[in-house]
């Protein structure tokens, strides 16, 4: 604390005074702006697609204009210019606090029941639950950041440009419903923090190194978790009470046509969508049976590797803990774990 307020003169001052007004302003115009008064910037355009005839693509200008503008004034009142690096981690930053704002807005509109599904379409099951996990999860880890940052520019270690996270922590307290549920996750953060700070420092050197840092289990953590939630996914498609090979646009004809090889009957076959993905899926159906239900689970224990792959590439490149967070990202996103599981060409890629 002594060496944070030896710092302390009137150009850091005024750095802090830019920071909080960034938080300020940003945070106002993400949650108040444009999710509660619907001010959002937005494009529309054509889209002859199976679902829509039009699309419309939000731009988060207003967010990214105030940063520009901090960035900006926090360098002229630095009096130096910013090095490559330095840019890069105040982006990183600005993505993480944005990320933050956004699960915020989201955190407002989940509901039981609530989904963007045809409404003939019962919502996959527990949904709802998956969804408040997920916000949960990453406000605990958002706090926890927040308290180590804080520790560490009290200690004379951090910049002051990481207060960004504990300063944001009170955007709930103006801008949300419940802002008492903040506090919850604020004391688990605690807990969490207080927890992680006693197994580095009073475990035994192997327990950190087989458990924290140990590049098997990682891979194991990241592959079950990418397992669980696609076979999840699975059991939803082949359960439901509306025949889901439709439920992507060229559903039914991938299946027609992968039937078609499956049985030999290679004229029957569409060759104008994507004849290989056919080809693909007729593997699966050769082996395991000819029902739309082997293709659901085939692609969900296929697509359960895709996190591995993905945390596999970024392990070789140097960053073993963007790795983990990058292949667990992949394996609970929702986008990801849909795409796997639907009939559709871009599920081998997922």
């Amino acid at each position: 604390m002594l060496s944070f307020l030896s710092r302390l003169n009137l150009r850091a001052i005024a750095r802090l005074l830019l920071l909080a007004a960034f938080v300020a302003v940003s945070s106002h115009a993400v949650l108040r702006f444009e999710y509660a008064e619907g001010n959002f910037l937005y494009s529309i355009f054509k889209a002859n697609i199976w679902y829509a005839a039009h699309n419309k693509i939000v731009f988060p200008a207003y967010f990214w204009g105030v940063f520009a503008v901090f960035l900006m004034a926090d360098r002229l009142v630095k009096n130096k210019p910013y090095s490559g690096n330095e840019i890069f981690v105040s982006l990183r930053r600005a993505f993480v606090y944005h990320v933050y704002l956004l699960l915020l807005s989201h955190s407002e509109e989940i509901v039981p029941g609530f989904t963007l599904l045809p409404i003939h379409i019962s919502p996959v099951p527990q949904v709802t639950s998956y969804e408040w996990i997920f916000a949960e999860a990453f406000f605990i880890f958002y706090y926890a950041l927040s308290i180590h940052k804080l520790l560490r520019v009290f200690s004379g270690d951090g910049d002051f440009r990481d207060l960004i996270f504990p300063v944001s922590a009170a955007a709930p307290y103006f801008y949300c419903s419940l802002p008492e549920a903040h506090l919850s996750y604020l004391a688990l953060a605690l807990g969490a923090y207080y927890l992680r700070q006693r197994v580095v420092r009073s475990s035994p050197d192997f327990l950190r190194a087989n458990i924290l840092h140990s590049q098997r289990t990682a891979v194991l953590a990241v592959f079950l978790a990418g397992l669980f939630f696609r076979l999840w996914y699975a059991y939803y498609f082949s359960t439901a009470e509306t025949d889901m090979t439709g439920f992507s646009a060229d559903g039914p004809e991938y299946y027609r046509s992968a039937l078609a090889f499956a049985n030999g009957q290679y004229d029957q076959a569409n060759y104008w969508h994507a004849p290989f993905y056919s080809l693909y899926l007729s593997l699966f159906l050769s082996l395991f049976g000819r029902s739309p239900q082997t293709l659901f689970y085939a692609q969900a224990i296929v697509g359960s590797l895709a996190p591995v792959v993905v945390f596999k590439i970024l392990d070789r490149l140097g960053m073993p803990r963007a790795a983990f967070i990058s292949g667990l990202l992949v394996a609970v996103s929702h986008l990801c774990i849909h795409e796997t599981v639907v009939i559709n060409r871009s599920s081998p890629i997922l």
